[in-house]
């Protein structure tokens, strides 16, 4: 049974009675045709001439591959980041999710990310529940309403991602090449092109939509919510068999930078097992978890607080107990949050132990230089071959290294690694121009003991050339970091 909110808040009603916004049209024909061609013609075909096997299998693996591309990749890879994957995993998320047809990771991501932030916020949340079914089903979609519109400020990071540039550029031409193309594709190869089509086509894009569109709507209506009742997001184990597991939705928007929807062993939810499955053959890592002690806290938070509401509720004429029940559960209250902060601060010392570590690691990393003729030169001291003089510097910042690099025309060009926990930034300057930076990338792993390893991250930097130096003396090949591991 759902739950009843704490303090439930009428649905709010914008503040002055005002026209409807405009009607984007391309939206509304496509769902209202794809919905009408499910409704009907799956049915009369069905009926007068029947589908193949191969008709409905491929219905059902296309839709669960759409499913699949938009749960563990748009949602948990792109738009909140909780695991890395390998390049050719991502592209089979950008191929299926295209076919879904929700839009191109960018405005999908950020349209997410929007609503993560501004979550019931009948302004802001661009699919809020609190403005109905209606609307964070499907009907925020029908119309350019102001909480819709696309700002694409909130994800830089996807921005630097070539195929997710690619992937937005060409979203339309790709989205009807793949909706059509591969249906039909299929339908030639098996002999049942119209099957085919009405199946894997029509039918399976109306179920990958509302299967999605269940997540923005039911998921904030329909059940429990066991960590939090800050947002309206539910618990629900039977949406989460239908959604690939999304359905655990209140757990989600406490802890949304966790790989796992449904955190317990038992919880359905296949792109949990999708993701940590694939981590054995080396296409995701860094999987990202919640630490229990904060799931728990979370959980006995909230138990804790019905308990005093049930309480408080509770007359005390006639219920001697009563405020017995009252003075303990304010005991274990007192050590719950006691032993909340001991956690905490312990944690925060142990942080301070795992900073000092990464600090002295870093003492022990060399920064080597390459020309572009593949040429490696260690940088540590002034080094001059007639065409650039490299001078490595220090700032306060431990972990900040500055190189000083001065072409034959005695213009510098300044180039700088900010060092930070687990990655690395490029930048570089010229006399004339401030600061621009030239991309990011993650520190190399460690070496497994026993095992003599030198892994370099590379930033490369003649991706943004200064159009005042010539190529030849100032071409920035690239920087690397190479990490010694001694054997043991």
């Amino acid at each position: 049974m759902p739950d009843t909110p704490r303090n439930e808040q009428t649905l709010a009603a914008p503040a002055a009675a005002q026209s409807p916004p405009p009607l984007i049209w391309a939206n509304v024909l496509m769902f209202a045709l794809s919905f009408a061609g499910a409704l009907v013609l799956v049915p009369w075909y069905g009926l007068t001439h029947g589908f193949s096997p191969a008709a409905w299998a491929a219905c059902v693996l296309l839709a669960g591959a759409n499913g699949m591309a938009v749960t563990a990749g748009y949602h948990r890879l792109w738009a909140h980041r909780t695991y890395d994957a390998h390049w050719s995993l991502r592209l089979l998320y950008l191929f299926f999710g295209t076919m879904a047809l929700q839009n191109s990771v960018f405005a999908w991501c950020s349209g997410h990310r929007t609503h993560h932030l501004h979550v019931d916020d009948v302004d802001r949340d661009p699919y809020s529940a609190r403005r109905g079914f209606w609307f964070s089903h499907i009907g925020w979609m029908l119309r350019e309403y102001a909480s819709g519109r696309p700002d694409f400020s909130n994800i830089p990071d996807l921005k630097r991602d070539s195929l997710l540039a690619f992937q937005h550029r060409y979203y339309v031409p790709l989205a009807v090449a793949l909706n059509i193309g591969l249906p039909l594709l299929l339908g030639i190869l098996s002999h049942d092109v119209w099957g085919m089509l009405i199946l894997a086509g029509v039918l399976r894009l109306v179920w990958s939509h509302h299967i999605t569109f269940f997540i923005n709507s039911l998921a904030h209506m329909w059940g429990s919510r066991p960590y939090t009742e800050d947002n309206s997001a539910r618990d629900n184990p039977v949406l989460a068999v239908i959604t690939y597991g999304e359905g655990y939705h209140n757990f989600h928007h406490i802890f949304a930078h966790d790989y796992r929807n449904g955190v317990r062993w038992w919880q359905w939810d296949p792109t949990k097992w999708l993701i940590a499955g694939l981590q054995l053959f080396g296409l995701t890592r860094r999987l990202k978890r919640t630490p229990v002690f904060q799931i728990q806290r979370a959980l006995l938070a909230m138990q804790f607080t019905r308990a005093r509401e049930r309480l408080a509720k509770t007359p005390d004429a006639g219920h001697s107990h009563i405020e017995q029940l009252r003075a303990r559960l304010a005991h274990e209250y007192d050590s719950f949050l006691a032993a909340v902060a001991d956690w905490a601060r312990v944690k925060e010392q142990w942080l301070g132990e795992k900073k000092r570590a990464v600090l002295e690691q870093w003492e022990q990393v060399d920064l080597v230089w390459y020309y572009d003729d593949g040429h490696m030169v260690k940088i540590g001291e002034e080094l001059v071959d007639g065409k650039l003089s490299v001078v490595m510097g220090r700032e306060e910042n431990d972990r900040t290294r500055t190189i000083s690099i001065t072409p034959l025309d005695s213009q510098t060009v300044d180039l700088r690694l900010v060092v930070s926990g687990k990655s690395i930034r490029g930048a570089y300057k010229t006399p004339k121009a401030d600061w621009r930076e030239v991309g990011e990338c993650d520190l190399p792993a460690r070496g497994k003991p026993h095992v003599h390893r030198v892994t370099r991250a590379r930033i490369n930097l003649h991706a943004q050339p200064a159009a005042r130096f010539r190529p030849s003396l100032c071409r920035i090949h690239r920087i690397a970091l190479a990490v010694h591991d001694e054997a043991m």
